[in-house]
């Protein structure tokens, strides 16, 4: 069975060993919501947004929820899981976190609150490298495990391609 990512623009959108992080400087305004089991994520982005850009606070602040949800079935193809989901609806922006996803190691979660992040903060679409943060399946654990730093600068340097700095 496939995990799979899923987005739109309008509609529905959807590190190994890395110890999660206990204390962050780095804060988002108050008047989000952001599920606690989704906040180290969204700090961690956050921090590795501020080494590269100097718009991250204000793109993240735009998105008025990010929460851990029962995400029913979408009737994807092959069997796929949906795990996450960006709502880009004219001013309104939220993201959505399949519970199931909880259950799964660190690397995987943070992975996918990149993507989404990637979504509905940067508009991004998918690519079609399936190594990519972007791709719209998720990579094996040991392809994140062994290449989370370069996915990572590609995620930025796409960013960089679409709005400059």
């Amino acid at each position: 069975m496939k995990t799979t990512l899923i987005c739109a623009a309008i509609g529905a959108c959807a590190a190994c060993g890395t110890p999660e992080p206990t204390s962050s400087t780095v804060k988002l305004p108050i008047q989000q919501k952001i599920h606690p089991n989704l906040q180290p994520f969204v700090e961690e982005f956050l921090a590795d947004c501020e080494t590269r850009r100097s718009d991250c606070v204000e793109r993240l602040s735009r998105i008025e929820s990010m929460d851990v949800v029962d995400i029913p079935d979408l009737n994807t193809k092959d069997d796929e899981i949906v795990v996450g989901l960006c709502y880009d609806r004219f001013y309104t922006k939220k993201i959505e976190v399949n519970k199931l996803i909880m259950n799964k190691p660190y690397i995987y979660t943070r992975l996918l609150m990149y993507h989404e992040l990637g979504h509905c903060a940067y508009g991004l679409d998918h690519e079609d490298d399936p190594h990519a943060i972007m791709a719209p399946s998720m990579p094996e654990m040991w392809v994140i495990a062994q290449n989370w730093p370069e996915m990572v600068m590609d995620l930025f340097g796409t960013i960089q391609q679409k709005h400059g700095d």
